[in-house]
């Protein structure tokens, strides 16, 4: 026998909905900062391109060559400004329109941004670098614009070992706009999945600090190496395992497995780590004195 609920029952369901004993208080409040936080960021972004149309139509009036335009940024809480080429200010907070300007212009899209890391515009196709408010935001046309002027992945003519800033690690994380699509973009165009930052920590690393499981899927599917180890001498797949530790029940019976692996980890993996650790204060020690 069918049974039907009686409609007045439907719409007084869909009414605790909407009136929030449902969705609770705190998720909505979640939902309005979020919505906030956008509508803050829309608006900088806004701003930021109108500034950057000013730098434009300066150097068109008085004919100046736009490719060696430069922006200016103001510093936040210090009494400095730092200059940098435009085309980085254009990826990071300009229009797609914007930037072909600049790349028809003549800009040099693997141009070096200024300061102890060194990085190309394609970096600041993430956005993480600047923003006000902490909103985060990858932009895959402007990669895309990038990568069809000539842009280079090839972290070696970058920058040298000493580089801190791994791109594709920096694409892994899972809740930020744009990112898959770049970083599946940049591994299409032959960016090397087990690329190592001078910490030796690969984009998988990275991705499994983020929760990135769409990432790691990614990374895992174009061949990078669970294997390859950091500076500590451990592995992503040895991380893994540790980061397993506090999800393993501790059982009464000594010689259960889940005591039995945890104590494999323990032994294999934490040791391990607090002996390069210790090995690496004596070496400072060492040349301290």
């Amino acid at each position: 026998m069918k049974r039907f609920c009686h409609p007045f029952v439907v719409l007084g369901f869909v009414s605790t909905i909407f009136s929030g004993s449902v969705f609770s208080e705190p998720r909505v409040a979640e939902h309005d900062k979020h919505q906030k936080l956008q509508l803050e960021y829309e608006a900088f972004k806004q701003q930021k391109a109108d500034e950057i149309q000013a730098v434009i139509n300066y150097h068109t009036d008085h004919e100046l060559p736009l490719a060696d335009a430069n922006y200016s940024y103001v510093v936040p809480h210090k009494s400095e400004t730092l200059e940098y080429p435009l085309i980085f200010e254009v990826v990071m907070f300009g229009t797609p329109e914007q930037l072909n300007t600049l790349i028809a212009a003549g800009a040099d899209v693997n141009a070096l941004f200024p300061g102890e890391i060194p990085r190309t515009p394609i970096y600041f196709s993430n956005n993480a670098n600047r923003t006000p408010n902490g909103w985060l935001e990858c932009r895959p046309e402007q990669a895309k614009q990038l990568l069809s002027a000539g842009a280079t992945l090839d972290l070696e003519q970058i920058s040298s070992t000493s580089n801190r800033v791994n791109l594709l690690g920096d694409l892994t994380v899972s809740d930020m706009p744009g990112c898959p699509e770049i970083l599946s973009l940049l591994i299409e165009n032959g960016a090397d999945v087990n690329v190592q930052d001078m910490y030796g920590r690969t984009p998988l690393s990275d991705a499994l600090l983020f929760n990135g499981i769409n990432a790691v899927e990614t990374l895992l599917a174009a061949g990078a190496d669970p294997t390859l180890k950091d500076i500590t001498g451990l592995s992503v797949f040895e991380y893994a395992l540790q980061m397993t530790l506090p999800y393993l029940p501790v059982e009464d019976s000594i010689d259960s497995q889940a005591n039995t692996i945890r104590r494999f980890i323990e032994l294999a993996i934490n040791d391990k780590q607090k002996a390069y650790f210790e090995l690496s204060g004596q070496q400072q020690e060492a040349e301290d004195q």
